[in-house]
């Protein structure tokens, strides 16, 4: 019963981390992505083609499918690692709307374009390291979860090997208690025929 007991309770822990790779290679793809639009903005601020918007527009709508995704693992990987992407989704609106707006800003503002690529560049800096930090969320998280899978196996053979001593104990004492009655009954019958 041990070892089935382990398995089952070992099974349910690898279901739990089962979306963490997807959920790393999500980021991973997020983070990619957010490079793109970030480097397809840069583009049309400098030089106001036209291309930039298009290659902004699709890295926008893979990033949309990314999160789609990433969500409802985030929220089977616990609560820090959906807090942590909550984070990262907040940052990434913010960002957005910053950077839907930019060429507004840049010819409202009076502001240089260097001063409002720094701007930008820091919310974006702050939303790459967001997204590191729920890279860093879903890993420790993982590990948690394979340390308490390695945890039951090492209960589940502890106590395999101690319910098999035991066993081998009461097997023992059995048959020792089967021998010395054997004996009594030899030497109740051999007094009786006396």
């Amino acid at each position: 019963a041990v070892p089935i007991l382990v398995n089952r309770r070992v099974r349910t822990l690898r279901q739990e981390i089962e979306g963490s790779e997807p959920a790393r290679t999500l980021v991973t793809s997020l983070q990619f992505n957010l490079v793109r639009q970030m480097s397809a903005l840069s583009e049309l601020m400098l030089t106001g083609d036209s291309a930039s918007t298009g290659e902004y527009a699709a890295a926008l709508l893979i990033e949309d499918s990314i999160y789609g995704r990433l969500a409802p693992l985030a929220r089977e990987l616990g609560p820090e690692v959906n807090r942590r992407y909550d984070g990262v989704r907040g940052l990434d609106v913010v960002w957005h709307d910053r950077s839907a707006n930019a060429r507004e800003l840049l010819s409202e503002s009076g502001v240089s374009t260097d001063m409002q690529g720094r701007r930008e560049r820091q919310l974006f800096d702050r939303l790459l390291d967001a997204t590191a930090e729920l890279d860093a969320a879903i890993l420790t998280r993982t590990m948690q979860i394979r340390d308490r899978i390695s945890r039951a196996e090492r209960l589940g053979l502890n106590l395999s090997i101690l319910l098999g001593f035991l066993a081998l104990v009461a097997g023992g004492a059995a048959g020792a208690l089967a021998a010395r009655s054997r004996r009594f009954a030899l030497e109740s019958e051999h007094r009786r025929m006396e």
